[in-house]
């Protein structure tokens, strides 16, 4: 295995990483500090991240790990400034044990499905995505403005630009029916971007440019991240279906240092004109959820959170509220049995906002170790996820597709509830695209070729 020097050091270096955490911030008590032991099934995942041929799919696996280590960073720093009783060791193997679960479901759909990964990566490296919106994009690029001009009638200010704290009751605000199609403001803002790579002349490349952070500004208007975060991704997975690169390179960093400025910087801006000192005393600007997690680790166990159902809760996120109606059912009351509003109380009954932990914790709290197996479903279905992005023939697509993958990459610290009322949401969306290329009599595109040069299979696994 050409790779087998990679995977040892990667590994050696994640087996190190928590004596790097004792000697960098030298606190006595050794239970705040993960295990080289809670480490230890990182190997699976290691191994997967230099083995996976799917670009996408060893993106996805990387950010997760990625995001324990980012994680058990956070808890010290935010020990620093506020001292309290955590223990990391038994949080942190436990995910462990959950990403290697993921990992061995992701290895599994390309050892099982070799002709279709072979396939799809032929199709993505010498196949050019169709563009087929035609005038519809003007109703995308329209879209933000109407959408923000309506919730604005709604509730006659701006969150963003209160001026004040608003965390407290960012969350009560009524915006109105239409908040709940922001997600479309993504889909516009990928069509935008589009807009901007393809202008040749300076002046158009300069009016897409300010359209689009305008429609980012929108996005972002009530100082929520999701839709941001969920943008950068999408953006991300059009410049590697485009460029065909299927590596990280500069792009993706710049991309990434921005999510991370805007995700702390819209932190800052929600607190307004308000003493940001709290704020500041919270360590990194990023592994709250995370923090989250092992709190909850220390103190519970699965089936001990009160109101807590992860199956009811997402299908209740799912499903339209006027067949949830018809089957004698209350919309809200499922809703009301997710992770975020569960968790809310728990360390803090004077605490209004949801709190969320991740795809991981709500598994394991659900279900316990049993979870295991459902997490190498989820790998599996992410692995099938990727292939379907490298397939894409038609921006519509593409856009879907990578939309879809933003959302699941991002339960990383989110709520699978959410991922499904957006999962619904956007499937509004492709119906109606669906009806559009119909009347049009487009044809789908033809399917990648069932297998993969020798040559081609060479130039990909470099990457």
């Amino acid at each position: 295995m050409k790779n087998l020097p990679y995977i040892l050091l990667m590994y050696a270096g994640v087996l190190a990483f928590p004596y790097a955490l004792e000697l960098y911030f030298g606190f006595g008590e050794s239970y705040l500090y993960p295990s080289v032991e809670s480490h230890l099934p990182l190997l699976l995942p290691i191994i997967a991240i230099f083995t996976l041929r799917n670009f996408f799919t060893r993106f996805f696996l990387s950010v997760w790990v990625a995001w324990l280590l980012v994680g058990e960073t956070f808890i010290l720093s935010y020990y620093e400034h506020n001292p309290y009783y955590i223990a990391q060791a038994e949080g942190c193997l436990i995910y462990a044990l959950f990403l290697a679960a993921l990992s061995a479901g992701m290895l599994l759909y390309e050892q099982s499905n070799p002709q279709r990964i072979h396939g799809a990566i032929h199709k993505a490296m010498h196949t050019s995505v169709s563009y087929d919106l035609g005038y519809l994009e003007y109703g995308f690029v329209a879209y933000p403005f109407i959408w923000i001009a309506i919730i604005y009638s709604n509730i006659g200010f701006i969150p963003l630009l209160a001026g004040k704290d608003i965390t407290d009751s960012m969350y009560e605000i009524q915006y109105g029916y239409i908040y709940g199609y922001g997600l479309y403001n993504c889909v516009s803002a990928l069509v935008v971007y589009r807009k901007l790579r393809m202008s040749r002349a300076l002046m158009a490349k300069v009016l897409w440019g300010l359209i689009l952070l305008v429609v980012v500004l929108i996005m972002s208007f009530d100082s929520k991240r999701l839709f941001l975060l969920l943008t950068i991704l999408a953006i991300m997975v059009y410049e590697q279906m485009t460029t065909r690169s299927f590596r990280i390179n500069k792009g993706m960093i710049v991309a990434g240092l921005f999510a991370l400025v805007m995700y702390s910087g819209l932190q800052s801006v929600r607190l307004g004109n308000s003493d940001v000192g709290k704020y500041s005393s919270q360590g990194l600007p990023v592994g709250v959820e995370f923090r989250e997690y092992i709190r909850t680790v220390n103190s519970f166990g699965p089936g001990d959170i009160a109101n807590y159902d992860l199956l009811t809760s997402t299908l209740g996120q799912m499903l339209n509220s006027s067949l949830i109606r018809l089957a004698g059912f209350d919309k809200t009351e499922l809703i009301s049995q997710d992770s975020a509003t569960a968790w809310m109380k728990l360390f803090d009954d004077n605490n209004a906002l949801g709190i969320r932990t991740g795809l991981i914790s709500e598994v394991y709290f659900a279900y316990d170790f049993a979870g295991l197996l459902l997490m190498v479903l989820i790998g599996y279905g992410i692995s099938a996820l990727g292939n379907a992005l490298l397939r894409a023939g038609r921006f519509s697509h593409l856009v879907m597709l990578a939309t879809v993958y933003g959302l699941t990459l991002l339960t990383v610290f989110g709520q699978l509830s959410v991922w499904g009322g957006c999962l619904t949401v956007l499937a509004y969306l492709y119906a109606l695209l669906s009806v559009f290329n119909l009347i049009l009599g487009r044809k789908s595109p033809q399917p990648a070729v069932p297998y993969l040069v020798r040559h081609d299979l060479r130039r990909y696994s470099r990457s």
